[in-house]
């Protein structure tokens, strides 16, 4: 049987019902723990529900162990689902669609938002389509498929005639995967993966150090900071060490200019950004969804006034340019991550330093905070009333 001849629950968009003239519920649907990094995930959430004038709001999130939970906010509510099975492997996505699908059968939502094809058995089981889906699509498609060997991308196709929105970090990603899924119809925003509302630079770092957040691995080219070391540039690394050969590097590097400093929330690391002159935003070119990558630190690290140093992915590329807001490597070698290094130090105290962070003001007035991205969503919304 075809997956195409038999979704699970046919509720194509034209016979969508309109919302009730109550306020809406609203249920996110998330296939991580938040609070370490998608922030833009709360903010969307929070943000439907202001605009809505809601306060029944509620964020699905697996208990991944080893990880904070997220502390409840205004307008928020938090449900953690505790699995048997250890997070995302395929035993834990039954368990945690199952025990999601039974809350939000109960809770009955009228919005619902998720993230990824892994939570999507929870909502296509439902009895009925919500009156809004919204798919925020974090993940590229080819992401999905390595992970599930096409289990996935069954049930986005599945999940098609459920879709009102869809939603992006990078349009030039996304348009390789509506392309690929056929989804060219379906009206799609890019939010750019902003962290804050407003620009705020409280404090001025002391010395030239360089701040180097999230996942520590080959794939954020972290091993070039031993190059760093050989420079004597302070460096400080916080995040997961994700392979041996990462633990491995930092034992070599102990006590050099380089250092690990452990695991941060990202409230925690918003908290730190003013202590360093600049932050380093790389990710190897390997696959589509590394290329057009739209690194979350690199949006929070302009916010804070802190320029990043940033390998020449195309929007990274593209927002430095435009504003000179940063220092771009001119490729993913190790050679220009050096020289890139070295200018970052030249300019350091320097007028053209000071500009540079004025620059990172402008960016985030002008652009990168959260209102100016849900505007779009805004109007979407209002166009459907």
């Amino acid at each position: 049987m075809n997956y195409t001849e038999a979704p699970l629950a046919p509720s194509p968009r034209d016979e969508t019902e309109k919302l009730p003239a109550r306020p809406p519920r609203i249920a996110a649907l998330f296939d991580t723990s938040v609070g370490y990094g998608s922030p833009q995930l709360e903010f969307l959430t929070t943000s439907l529900a202001k605009f809505y004038r809601t306060d029944d709001c509620w964020l699905i999130e697996p208990d991944v162990k080893g990880k904070r939970g997220l502390q409840e906010r205004e307008g928020l509510t938090i449900r953690r689902i505790a699995t048997r099975m250890p997070a995302h492997g395929e035993l834990h996505h039954i368990d945690y669609n199952i025990q999601s699908h039974r809350w939000l059968r109960d809770y009955d939502p009228d919005i619902i938002i998720v993230t990824s094809g892994s939570s999507l058995p929870a909502v296509l089981r439902l009895p009925k389509k919500p009156s809004l889906v919204i798919y925020y699509m974090l993940e590229n498609i080819e992401y999905q498929r390595s992970a599930s060997g096409g289990a996935l991308i069954q049930l986005n196709h599945m999940f098609h005639s459920w879709i009102d929105l869809i939603c992006v970090p990078e349009i030039d990603r996304a348009a390789f995967d509506l392309k690929w899924l056929g989804w060219e119809n379906i009206p799609t925003l890019e939010l750019l993966n902003v962290s804050l509302e407003r620009f705020s630079r409280p404090r001025t770092a002391n010395d030239f150090r360089i701040l180097h957040a999230g996942s520590i691995c080959e794939d954020t080219l972290s091993h070039y900071l031993e190059d760093a070391s050989k420079l004597e540039i302070k460096v400080d690394a916080f995040g997961i060490l994700a392979t041996q050969a990462m633990r491995d590097l930092f034992v070599g590097l102990s006590g050099s200019s380089v250092a690990y400093r452990g695991i941060l929330t990202m409230s925690d690391l918003d908290a730190i950004y003013n202590d360093y002159a600049y932050s380093l935003v790389m990710w190897r070119p390997s696959n589509i969804n590394q290329i057009y990558a739209s690194p979350n630190k690199f949006f929070q690290s302009i916010s804070r006034g802190v320029p990043p140093i940033a390998a020449p992915h195309p929007q990274c590329a593209r927002i430095i340019r435009k504003y000179g807001c940063g220092i771009l490597m001119e490729d993913w070698t190790q050679e220009a991550f050096k020289a890139a290094l070295r200018r970052a130090q030249e300019l350091y105290g320097s007028d053209a330093y000071e500009g540079m962070v004025e620059r990172c003001r402008a960016a985030t007035e002008a652009e990168l905070n959260w209102p100016a991205q849900f505007a779009k969503v805004e109007a979407f919304l209002h166009s459907r009333a």
